[in-house]
């Protein structure tokens, strides 16, 4: 089923604000990401992601807070699976100075999911959930900023959870025919910031380079390369939320093998120089976003960054 916003979640990189959803989600053909912190409260059924090759599977009850600049999508449903999803800007989240057993698991890429507390909280957090949508939507100020405080404190009893590691709750998901495609995906994961080959990809898989990108591109829907892409404009984007490095080391860190090929993935996928998204971080122009917008980014482009060459690095 569509979501009924203006957004296309099905393209690479998206910009969605403050805003959410409820009702019985789709299927994704291909990874998608946004710039957003995203928390999904699984109503009933269940509901499997994949995040950089490792499968996650959410059943009713649970809360899961994740950063969607990692390119992520839903790959398996229970039937009638019914789920919120709310997304804050991730200006917003650090300005609330959350624990760091929080913040970091996420902008690390690890989708953090709370042990299960049982029947009576999961149905408060459903409540609540509908609550904050109706809320965020909501053109007036301050029933925005209520939903926001009531989201804060919300994370801030998730971050209570973390004694216990959320590897230990993860469900495999049934994959099945993708086996070889996720374990690339999974390698890219581990080692977007090192210098890549489509050969040491495939390799990874034990696949011929050539056959490697084109199952790539069946099971995901884009490139090795674009994959690859998006990890690393990721990772750049944790650097310059959480660190002082000047913008060549973070283009270097996160795998960039050039500043002009970091610049320019970086605005295509973000919209903005990183030196302007940066700034946008440490200096939001207001702790209470206007309403939601709909402004899609351009996908990184294919032609200025695919390798020519399966030895080349990527």
């Amino acid at each position: 089923m569509a979501h009924p916003n203006a957004v296309d979640i099905t393209r690479d990189s998206v910009t969605l604000g403050l805003t959410g959803w409820r009702g019985q989600p789709g299927l994704m053909g291909r990874p998608h990401r946004h710039n957003e912190v995203e928390l999904n409260v699984i109503e009933e059924g269940s509901v499997s992601y994949l995040f950089g090759g490792t499968p996650v599977t959410l059943t009713a009850g649970r809360l899961a807070f994740f950063w969607a600049a990692v390119p992520h999508r839903i790959v398996e449903l229970a039937p009638a699976t019914t789920l919120c999803w709310l997304t804050i800007p991730l200006a917003l989240v650090l300005h609330w100075r959350l624990p760091e057993a929080l913040t970091s698991r996420i902008l690390y890429g690890r989708p953090v999911v709370e042990v299960d507390r049982g029947p009576a909280q999961a149905t408060l957090d459903a409540i609540l959930a509908r609550q904050w949508l109706d809320d965020v939507r909501d053109t007036g100020v301050e029933r925005r900023r209520i939903a926001l405080l009531e989201i804060e404190a919300r994370l801030r009893r998730l971050a209570l959870s973390l004694t216990v590691d959320p590897q230990d709750i993860m469900a495999p998901a049934a994959l099945g025919r993708s086996a070889r495609a996720e374990r690339m995906a999974h390698f890219i994961a581990g080692h977007y910031a090192e210098e890549l080959t489509v050969g040491d990809v495939a390799r990874a898989a034990a696949l011929h380079p050539n056959y490697a990108m084109r199952l790539f591109r069946q099971t995901f829907g884009m490139s090795v390369v674009d994959y690859l892409t998006h990890y690393r404009v990721a990772d750049a984007q944790r650097l310059l939320a959480t660190t002082d490095l000047n913008v060549l080391d973070v283009a270097l860190e996160s795998g960039f093998g050039s500043s002009s090929r970091f610049y320019a993935a970086f605005r295509r996928v973000c919209g903005q120089a990183p030196r302007e998204y940066r700034t946008a971080l440490r200096f939001p122009s207001s702790p209470h976003p206007s309403p939601p917008g709909t402004r899609e980014t351009d996908v990184a482009s294919a032609g200025a960054i695919r390798a020519t060459m399966t030895t080349s690095p990527l």
